[in-house]
């Protein structure tokens, strides 16, 4: 159907250069979509300048492509329009900060693997980032659940910090129940030490057996830090809950690294348990059968 009406002969190349009101051309929705065939007829049917048409929002259609990782696609325009790659949108980006945004790697490889576009990779955008200060930007993204798979400009929903309070919320009651297991392990632990307690004539000193011994003192460390960093979780993940504000998933993400650090915890003070009340290669032998 679109190599028919690029034929047709009262529209022709003329239809294929028209634009919405959003300033998108039919090149921008076929790069969107990702269909080589559909861009390659529509890049038969006008001239190489098309390539170079902006939207409202400043994209190009090597920028919309890159972004939707439609690696032949880029690919395709590049061949067609080489200094498309220098394309810059209303920020300074290039093809590659937009493929960086949604950890493309495919489509950063063209530029990789072409000297002639090696220099695009320092390009800085206004905000001064360039493809390697963004590999920290993409790796943060992910971690909060980014979309790695953009839409059109007009597609896109807004975020919305109620949504990622729910998220937070639901994900926060079985870290809280994570976070009260460590502590009552790490609390139980404190009260059962190993070695036990010194005892004399039926009169209980108190003093544990083995609180000379520096693996001894490990344990007791590591099983505070457990403790301490457990409850400091529940604390935070509490708080988080109750004040319900757009700034919550800070408290989340700093229970979250509290977790990891009382799980860490715990298990070297059990590996440090172990090791004082047995030889150092009796603990070896046990992890290695």
């Amino acid at each position: 159907m679109v190599r028919l009406l690029l034929e047709w002969k009262p529209c022709g190349p003329s239809l294929a250069s028209q634009a919405n009101g959003t300033g998108s051309t039919p090149l921008h929705f076929a790069s969107s979509d990702g269909d080589l065939s559909i861009v390659s007829a529509i890049l038969s049917a006008v001239p190489p300048s098309s390539v170079h048409v902006r939207d409202s929002g400043g994209l190009s259609a090597l920028h919309v492509a890159a972004g939707m990782d439609h690696v032949r696609v880029a690919e395709a325009l590049m061949k067609a329009c080489p200094d498309a790659a220098e394309l810059r949108d209303d920020r300074g980006g290039t093809f590659v900060h937009a493929a960086a945004r949604g950890d493309h790697l495919m489509v950063v490889s063209l530029a990789i693997n072409k000297p002639s576009l090696r220099g695009i990779l320092n390009t800085q955008d206004e905000d001064g980032n360039t493809f390697f200060s963004m590999v920290s930007l993409v790796a943060t993204l992910a971690a909060f659940g980014a979309q790695p798979r953009p839409q059109r400009r007009e597609h896109v929903q807004q975020w919305n910090h109620h949504d990622m309070t729910k998220v937070i919320e639901k994900t926060s009651d079985s870290l809280a129940v994570i976070a009260v297991l460590v502590a009552g392990i790490a609390f139980t632990a404190a009260n059962n030490i190993p070695g036990s307690y010194e005892q004399a004539e039926g009169n209980t000193k108190g003093m544990a057996v083995l609180d000379k011994k520096p693996v001894f003192k490990c344990f007791l460390i590591l099983d505070s830090s457990a403790l301490v960093t457990s409850v400091l979780v529940v604390v935070l993940l509490v708080y988080g809950k109750a004040s319900r504000s757009a700034g919550s998933w800070k408290t989340f993400t700093a229970a979250l690294h509290c977790l990891w650090l009382s799980l860490i915890s715990m298990v070297l003070a059990f590996y440090a348990a172990l090791e004082a009340v047995t030889s150092t290669r009796a603990v070896t032998s046990a992890f290695t059968s």
